[in-house]
This record gives structure tokens, C-alpha cells and sequence, in this order.
């Protein structure tokens, strides 16, 4: 059943093959990859401190039970925390560089100026081609800023976790299962 505007419900542009409408769906992707990449890229960092701060204490814990139910309540603890408040969590670890915290602040910035300002911004630009050439542009920028910053986080991280067991085989082989 087809709207007003002659439109499928749920539609947002119509998919005439127009150049224009082919490119405003294309913003719209890279949008909503830059904010995925921004969401992983905080998941990382809730890894990050699960591994500075959790993992040396799990030896403490006298029974599996107690240790992921400890878990579970970290996890639901930390991703109630903007990401700014990750950032300066991470910041309060003094086996963190200060480069990678001025990465981490920039991804802050960047993530904050696409989730409370990005579609005002570019309000204008939406309108041409160029225009959207040039949001495409800012969201690719965005997802390499938060790319960047994931994977040196990641690089720090990772032999914390080999330290307490936690191996690539191991982490691979639960992606595995949970693709399964």
C-alpha cells in the first residue's frame, strides 16, 4: 500500500535510479557506518578497561558464578557511561599513552559532532551533489578516525588479555560459536 506521496510505507526517498536519490542513500550508509564504527570503537574501550581493571582481579573470585555475574554488572556499569566518560576513564590509566587518549579524545569530538550535529551542519550541502560528495567525505574521515583509534587501543589491550588467557584462538573461536 503505497502513501500520499506514492511511496511504500517505511520508504524514505523513492528508488527511481536517480543519480540523487542513489547518492542520498549513500550518506545515509556512510552515516550509519561511521556511527557503528563510533559504537565499536566504545566497546573497545569498555574492553579496554575491563582488561586494566577487571581481569587482574578475577583470580580473587572464589567461584566462576560470582566472577560473570561481577562481570555482567561491569559491562552493564561501563555502557551506561557516555563516551567522554570512557575516554576519561581510560585517561585515569597510567599504562595508556597519552597519544592514544588525544586519539580517543579526537574520536570523542568527531562522534559527538555526527550523533548532535552532523545532519544540521550539512544541512545545505545536502541539497547538491557536491554537497553530499563532501558529507560522504566527513563520514569516511570519521570512520578512519575511529578505525585508527580502535585498533591501537585493540594493539594495547591485546597482551593484557593473553596474559589472563584471553587469546586470539579463544576470541576467534566464540565468534565462531556465536555465528553459528
Amino acid at each position: 500500500m503505497e502513501n500520499h506521496d506514492g511511496l511504500l510505507p517505511g520508504t524514505i526517498w523513492p528508488d527511481d535510479g536517480d543519480d540523487d536519490a542513489i547518492q542520498i542513500r549513500e550518506v545515509y550508509a556512510r552515516y550509519g557506518l561511521a556511527m557503528y564504527t563510533a559504537q565499536t570503537l566504545e566497546h573497545g574501550m569498555v574492553n579496554a578497561l575491563m582488561g586494566f581493571t577487571m581481569l587482574p582481579s578475577a583470580k580473587d573470585f572464589a567461584h566462576r558464578q560470582s566472577w560473570e555475574t561481577s562481570v555482567d554488572e561491569y559491562y552493564e556499569s561501563e555502557f551506561s557511561k557516555t563516551f567522554g566518560k570512557l575516554v576519561r576513564a581510560l585517561s585515569d590509566i597510567k599504562n595508556i599513552p597519552n597519544n592514544l587518549i588525544e586519539r580517543l579524545c579526537e574520536a570523542n569530538r568527531v562522534r559527538n559532532m555526527l550523533a548532535h550535529a552532523f545532519f544540521r551542519e550539512y544541512a545545505d550541502q545536502f541539497l547538491s551533489t557536491h554537497g553530499r560528495k563532501e558529507m560522504i567525505g566527513c563520514c569516511e574521515n570519521a570512520i578512519a578516525t575511529f578505525q585508527n583509534a580502535d585498533e591501537a587501543l585493540d594493539t594495547l589491550v591485546k597482551p593484557i588479555y593473553e596474559k589472563y588467557g584471553i587469546t586470539e584462538g579463544m576470541l576467534e573461536k566464540e565468534f565462531k560459536r556465536l555465528r553459528s
